[in-house]
């Protein structure tokens, strides 16, 4: 029974999908030709666009002459290739039953007045969104840039294309570009007048750290984005206080050769980083592993009777000379009054010259050179 229904809506499917409509229009009241080049929709069936007030456009056709579905008898012609060999394959008695079938379904659709009044419904609508639509026959044509400019976008649109016209309704570029960093600058002062304030709540007193925690590590935070140097630590520690507590004196010597240029002798500091692994947390991990191994072998007497007849390597470290302000250059008050009394003598003696050119006292100077020079 399940080869006959398949068939059977198949072929019900099939005569629904044929184009049965009758239309009839005198041939004297068409349209006349368009005179500008169309493209029609490609649901078009040829049917002008009716008027707006009920009837065909320039046809007299009213929407009671649109429709009338007139369904044809069901014949085996009307499958397709595949339900015919499915068809065929049915005994004698399959195929009447079938052909009964149909009979009974397009004896429904032509007496039933409900699908009837549906399909000339659904012509109606279908006229209804039947457009010719125009599409431009004429393509605006880009002018090139040159050779040189083939593979380069036009960013700053120098060539003409069918792009919008600009209708001056909207910002430009820029400014767009400055109302988001205007959301930006708003969106981080709200956080700074409202979810700042809140960060009060987890705030820690200031504790002076410990003998023991002799180790000061040093993270780099980028705010707002990602960068390679966050994930690096720094570790510094005064080799002092490793002395009694972790090592002797001898021992801290060793470890001071151990650790070689990272000893930095003006201050007392040794200072090491880490950035191998993608997490400051891994490198953290590394740098305390590193410094518990350098003690460790600092701590072997192999390793202090080798040592021991080794000199410490300073040349690394290059001392800066400091150059301290002359204690005569530094204004007190003695020196301000001395200074201002200096000023005063200076401007008594200007204020006593008198700058009067005497012609024979400057003859009487010159006279004896010229003479010299003539002989």
């Amino acid at each position: 029974m399940a080869s006959i229904i398949r068939p059977f809506t198949r072929a019900a499917a099939c005569l629904a999908r044929q184009p049965l409509v009758v239309r009839t229009a005198p041939s004297s009241r068409l349209p006349p030709a368009p005179t500008r080049q169309v493209f029609a929709a490609p649901f078009s069936h040829g049917r002008q666009l009716r008027a707006q007030d009920g009837g065909d456009a320039g046809t007299g056709m009213s929407e009671a002459d649109v429709g009338g579905f007139s369904v044809a008898p069901f014949t085996p012609d009307v499958l397709t290739p595949e339900e015919r060999e499915e068809y065929n394959t049915l005994t004698p008695e399959q195929r009447n039953e079938f052909n009964k079938e149909m009979e009974k379904a397009i004896d429904l659709l032509r007496n039933s007045d409900e699908t009837v009044e549906a399909l000339n419904q659904m012509e109606r609508d279908f006229f209804e969104i039947e457009r010719d639509i125009e599409y431009p026959t004429s393509i605006p044509r880009i002018k090139p840039e040159g050779f040189w400019a083939e593979d380069e976008e036009d960013e700053f649109a120098r060539a003409k294309d069918g792009d919008d016209h600009f209708n001056d309704d909207d910002i430009t570029t820029m400014a767009h570009t400055e109302l988001d960093a205007h959301r930006d600058v708003r969106h981080f002062a709200r956080i700074a007048a409202w979810e700042m304030p809140l960060l009060s709540t987890l705030a820690k007193p200031f504790t002076v750290p410990s003998k023991e925690q002799i180790l000061r590590f040093r993270y780099t935070t980028y705010m707002g984005e990602n960068h390679p140097a966050q994930e690096k630590v720094v570790v510094e520690l005064c080799s002092k206080d490793l002395v009694p507590t972790y090592l002797t004196e001898a021992q801290r010597q060793t470890f001071l050769k151990l650790v070689g240029p990272r000893y930095k002798p003006e201050k007392d500091i040794v200072r090491m980083s880490c950035e191998k692994f993608s997490t400051s947390a891994q490198n953290k991990r590394y740098l305390g592993d590193l410094i518990q191994t350098l003690i460790r072998e600092a701590k072997d007497e192999a390793n202090n009777k080798a040592f021991k007849d080794i000199p410490l390597d300073l040349r690394h470290h290059k001392p800066k000379s400091k150059y301290t302000f002359p204690k005569e250059w530094e204004v007190t008050p003695e020196r301000r009054k001395q200074l201002d009394a200096l000023r005063e003598k200076q401007k008594q003696i200007a204020e006593t010259q008198v700058f009067v050119v005497d012609g024979n006292e400057v003859v009487g100077d010159v006279a004896p050179g010229m003479a010299a020079v003539r002989v």
